[in-house]
C-alpha cells in the first residue's frame, strides 16, 4: 500500500490490521490475520499513513475486518461449503458456518462463527518421494457476544482463534512445474496459532460516544525450514515466535450535527515476545561463523495518544481537518546464544573442536557467545492535514498530507555476522523509519450515481528505511538502507448501465527511486542504489470485474455471474532476481433461492504458473487452477 512494498519482509507491519476493534500486530514480524474468514460484515481498507483516527498506526495504510455482531431479537442459522479440484495437486474444500442465539431477546444475544478451509497441496521436491507436499490447513473460529445493558450502553465480548498449518512452504526453486528447493531430508513446516480475547464498551454519551477496548493477543509462530545453499550446504532454520500483547484504546467522537467534529482517543499495549532461533549448518567453517542457538527477549511498551477536529466552512462545502499522533515505545531486548562450533579452540576436553574427534565421546563445541542488552525509546510527532471541498452531493476534491511512523527492527545476532560477510556492517537493533506522504484526490458520481469515480495522486517519502536481504550463507539480514520515494496514480471506476449489471476497474501506477543509499548497503545489495527503482513495487497493477444479477425466468430464483481478471506488472528483490507479470482470471456463476444459492467457480482459469514473487534463491507463484463447486443456505 502506497509504496510500502519497498520495506520487504523484516520489522514490524508497515500495514496495520483490526479485527472489529482489536489491534492485531505482531512484534518485528510481517504477519496478517488468516485469510478463512466466514461472517464479516464488511471489510475497510484505510489508505496511510493511518495513525491519527486509530490506535494502532500505520505507514502503509490500515485494514479492518468488520464481523456481524449478534442479532438481540432472531435466531439465524447459516452454513457454506466448497470442494474444488486443483490441477496436478490434491482436493481443496472448505466448511464454515454461523448461528445466532438470542439468550434473553432485546438484551443478550450470542453469534458463533467459523471453520475450516484445507488448501491442496501441489509441489514436489527433489529428495522427497511423496508428492504434494505443500498443503496447508486454516482454521478460524470466534465467539461474540452482544449485552444491551441500557438505552446507551452496549458491552461485547470476542474469543477468537486462528490457526495455520502449512508442510513444507511455498518458496519454490522452480514454478513450472512447481519443485520445492532440496530440504536436506528433512520435513519443514510453518505454522500460526492466534487468540484474541478483547472486551469493549460502547456508550452514547449525548454529543459523543465512547469507545473502550481491552484486548488480549497470544499469538504463536512455530517454523522449520530445511533447504540446501549452494554456497552453504544443508541448512536447518528452526525458528519460534511466541508474543502476549496486553492492548488498551479508547476513543471519544463527536456525533453532534454542529459544524464543529473531533476525535481523541489513547492507546496503550504491553508485548512481550520471545524469539528462538536455532540455525544449523553442516559446514563446519560456516556453523562455526553464523550457526547459532539463541533465545531472544523482546518488550515493547507503547503509549499514543491521538485525535482529529474538524470544521465545516460555507455550509459544509470547505472542511478543513487537522490531526496529531504523539507515539513513544519504550523497546529492550536481551539476547543468549551459544555457537555449536565445528573449529576452532574451546575450553571442553581434549583442547579440541575437531568434530570426528568429539563424536567419538558424543561431544559437540559449544561456546556462549556475548550477551546482547538493548533498551531505548522510540517517538514521534505524526502530524495530518486535510482539505476538503464539497462543491455539490455528487462530487468532492481533497488534499490530504500525513506522516506515519515505525520502531526499528531486532534480528537475531546470526543476521548480523551474516551481513558481515558482505561487507554490511549491521546491528541487532535498527534505528526507525518514517515517511511522508502528499495527495490529492477526487471522486465523483454522475449520472444519477450510476457512474462513481475516484482519482488519487500520491508521493511517498520514505527515510531510513528499514530493508531484509539475502546474504550467500542462506541467513536474511536487515539494515537501514537510506532514503526513497514512491509517486503513484490510483484510478477506480464503477459502472451500471443496465439493473443487475456492474462493470468495475481499479488500476495502480507507481514510480519508486532510491534517493540516499547507505554506501555499505549499495555497494553489498544489487537491488539498492541511487537513483535505482524500489525492489518489491510493481510499477502497476489494475483489476476488472463484471458483476451481473437477474430473475431467472417465472421460476422465483435468482442467476448470478461474477468474472474478474487482475493483472499486477513484474517486480523483483534485493538481489534483482526478477519476477514475471502476474494475471489471474476468475469466474463464478450460479443460482440461488430465498436461503440458498449453488455456484460453480474457476480461479486462475488460465492455469498460469509465473513467478509470482522472487525471495533470493527461492520463488513463489499464485496458486494452480482450481475449479469447484460452492453451496451454501440460511436457516431463520
Amino acid at each position: 500500500m502506497r509504496g510500502s512494498g519497498g520495506l520487504g519482509q523484516t520489522g514490524d507491519g508497515a500495514v496495520a490490521y483490526y479485527l472489529d476493534e482489536v489491534p492485531f500486530g505482531i512484534l518485528n514480524f510481517q504477519f496478517s490475520p488468516v485469510s478463512n474468514m466466514f461472517d464479516l460484515a464488511r471489510i475497510e481498507s484505510l489508505r496511510g499513513p493511518q495513525g491519527t483516527t486509530w490506535g494502532q498506526g500505520s505507514m502503509g495504510g490500515t485494514i479492518r475486518y468488520i464481523v456481524n455482531s449478534p442479532d438481540l431479537s432472531k435466531f439465524d442459522l447459516k452454513f457454506q461449503g466448497s470442494y474444488g479440484d486443483v490441477e496436478g495437486g490434491d482436493a481443496s474444500y472448505k466448511l464454515n458456518a454461523a448461528i445466532n442465539i438470542p439468550v434473553v431477546e432485546d438484551v443478550l444475544a450470542v453469534r458463533i462463527a467459523g471453520g475450516q478451509e484445507r488448501r491442496g497441496g501441489y509441489a514436489e521436491a527433489p529428495d522427497v518421494t511423496s508428492d504434494n507436499l505443500n498443503k496447508e490447513t486454516l482454521d478460524n473460529y470466534r465467539i461474540k457476544a452482544l449485552w444491551q445493558a441500557t438505552d446507551r450502553l452496549d458491552v461485547s465480548a470476542l474469543i477468537w482463534r486462528m490457526e495455520t498449518d502449512m508442510d513444507y512452504s511455498n518458496a519454490l526453486s522452480t514454478v513450472d512445474p512447481p519443485v520445492l528447493p532440496p530440504t536436506g531430508g528433512e520435513m519443514g513446516f510453518m505454522g500460526g496459532e492466534s487468540d484474541v480475547y478483547s472486551l469493549t464498551f460502547d456508550y452514547a454519551a449525548g454529543s459523543f460516544d465512547v469507545v473502550a477496548t481491552t484486548s488480549f493477543l497470544d499469538h504463536d509462530v512455530p517454523l522449520l525450514i530445511a533447504f540446501v545453499s549452494p554456497f552453504a550446504g544443508p541448512i536447518r532454520a528452526d525458528q519460534r515466535y511466541e508474543t502476549e500483547t496486553l492492548a488498551q484504546e479508547i476513543r471519544l467522537v463527536s456525533t453532534g450535527e454542529g459544524p464543529f467534529n473531533w476525535l481523541v482517543g489513547g492507546y496503550y499495549s504491553d508485548t512481550d515476545q520471545t524469539h528462538r532461533q536455532d540455525q544449523r549448518f553442516q559446514n563446519p567453517f560456516i556453523q562455526s561463523f553464523v550457526g547459532v542457538d539463541a533465545v531472544s527477549d523482546v518488550n515493547s511498551e507503547v503509549l499514543a495518544v491521538f485525535g482529529e477536529i474538524s470544521y465545516e466552512l460555507f455550509d459544509g462545502k470547505l472542511v478543513p481537518l487537522f490531526g496529531l499522533r504523539y507515539f513513544e515505545d519504550d523497546r529492550d531486548l536481551v539476547s543468549n546464544s551459544i555457537r555449536a562450533s565445528g573449529i576452532g579452540p574451546t575450553s571442553l576436553p581434549f583442547g579440541t573442536c575437531n568434530p570426528a574427534v568429539l563424536a567419538l565421546f558424543g561431544l559437540t563445541c559449544e561456546v556462549a557467545l556475548p550477551e546482547f542488552v538493548f533498551d531505548d525509546t522510540f517517538d514521534s510527532f505524526n502530524p495530518r492535514f486535510n482539505l476538503s471541498y464539497f462543491p455539490n452531493e455528487t462530487s468532492m476534491y481533497y488534499v490530504n498530507v500525513a506522516k506515519g511512523f515505525r520502531s526499528g527492527t531486532i534480528q537475531p545476532l546470526a543476521a548480523v555476522q551474516a551481513a558481515a560477510f558482505i561487507g554490511v556492517n549491521t546491528t541487532q537493533a535498527l534505528d526507525d523509519d518514517s515517511v511522508i506522504s502528499y495527495e490529492i484526490g477526487a471522486k465523483w458520481e454522475l449520472l444519477d450515481r450510476r457512474l462513481a469515480i475516484e482519482l488519487a495522486l500520491y508521493r511517498a517519502k520514505y527515510e531510513d528505511a528499514q530493508v531484509l536481504f539475502g546474504t550467500p550463507v542462506g541467513v536474511p539480514a536487515s539494515a537501514s538502507a537510506g532514503d526513497y520515494e514512491a509517486d503513484g496514480v490510483e484510478f477506480s471506476l464503477r459502472f451500471s448501465p443496465v439493473p443487475g449489471l456492474t462493470l468495475a476497474a481499479v488500476f495502480s501506477g507507481v514510480s519508486s527511486e532510491w534517493t540516499s543509499v547507505d554506501p555499505e548497503v549499495a555497494l553489498a545489495v544489487a537491488g539498492i542504489g541511487d537513483g535505482d527503482d524500489v525492489p518489491y513495487i510493481p510499477e502497476n497493477d489494475w483489476n476488472l470485474s463484471i458483476d451481473y444479477t437477474g430473475a431467472l425466468g417465472d421460476t422465483g430464483l435468482t442467476h448470478f455471474e461474477h468474472i474478474s481478471y487482475a493483472r499486477r506488472q513484474d517486480q523483483f528483490d534485493y538481489s534483482l532476481n526478477q519476477s514475471d507479470d502476474v494475471d489471474d482470471l476468475n469466474v463464478r456463476i450460479g443460482v440461488a433461492g430465498s436461503r440458498w444459492q449453488v455456484s460453480l467457480y474457476a480461479n486462475n482459469v488460465t492455469g498460469e504458473r509465473n513467478m509470482a514473487l522472487s525471495l533470493g534463491s527461492t520463488v513463489y507463484s499464485q496458486r494452480p487452477r482450481e475449479i469447484g463447486i460452492n453451496f451454501q443456505f440460511e436457516l431463520d
